[in-house]
């Protein structure tokens, strides 16, 4: 639950993170919801690699591999038919689960100044059997950012994000930064680099903190309704 990277560029070393060896002591939730080169799925290693079977210069469907280095797993049932079949699987939605029953009751009481309540239903989330995360100590406006990146990582893919960094107003930080992947080359010796490599450049504006209003809404309200700022 703790960011690679500190807020100056450098690594934090809380972390776990080790950039010859990025997918090693890393959140369990990480290993839970995405596939990354070296992760086993299907009773066989990912392989991300330049070149790599699930890579996009690799020896099958390379035109619809990773572009990111990455695969989502969070949702993907692993007993889906082998390749060479047709690949189809049911997957209920969850639309409420309890870990964001105690993170929206976390974040209450934190915006009513009631912090050790806040830091209890966080860490009930983080300690469950299988996550076992540290406890959150924080206070002030570092809890408030526990409380933020705890919401990215437990709900992650799960369609909070978008709304969460609008509501909270810091869209304008988290929304202006680049998409990156990874690129990853293994050497002759089986080892492997690791290098950063930009995929969307992404552009913020304030206008988009609210969706603009159909303009047959518009029309039909006869003069009621207001378009939005700069939409117009």
């Amino acid at each position: 639950g703790e960011l690679p990277f500190l807020e100056s560029g450098e690594i934090n070393v809380t972390s776990g993170y080790d950039p010859s060896n990025p997918y090693a002591g890393r959140d369990p939730r990480l290993y839970a919801s995405i596939l990354y080169d070296g992760s086993m799925w299907m009773n066989r290693e990912t392989q991300t690699w330049t070149g790599g079977m699930d890579s996009r210069t690799g020896p099958i469907a390379a035109w619809n591999g990773t572009m990111s280095g990455y695969y989502l797993k969070k949702f993907v049932p692993e007993d889906i038919p082998p390749m060479g079949s047709t690949l189809r699987a049911t997957n209920p939605w969850i639309m409420f689960r309890y870990a964001e029953v105690l993170l929206n009751y976390a974040e209450a009481n934190y915006e009513l100044g009631k912090e050790d309540s806040a830091r209890f239903y966080i860490n009930l989330v983080r300690a469950r059997p299988g996550i076992s995360m540290p406890p959150v100590t924080a206070t002030g406006e570092d809890l408030k950012k526990k409380i933020q990146q705890e919401r990215r990582i437990e709900l992650a893919f799960e369609g909070h994000r978008y709304f969460d960094v609008r509501r909270w107003k810091i869209a304008d930080v988290t929304e202006s930064k680049d998409i990156n992947g990874v690129t990853i080359t293994k050497l002759d010796d089986d080892s492997k680099t690791y290098a950063p490599v930009n995929l969307v450049t992404r552009k913020w504006y304030d206008k988009q903190y609210l969706l603009p209003i159909p303009q047959t809404e518009i029309d039909r309200s006869l003069g009621s309704l207001v378009q939005n700022p700069d939409y117009d």
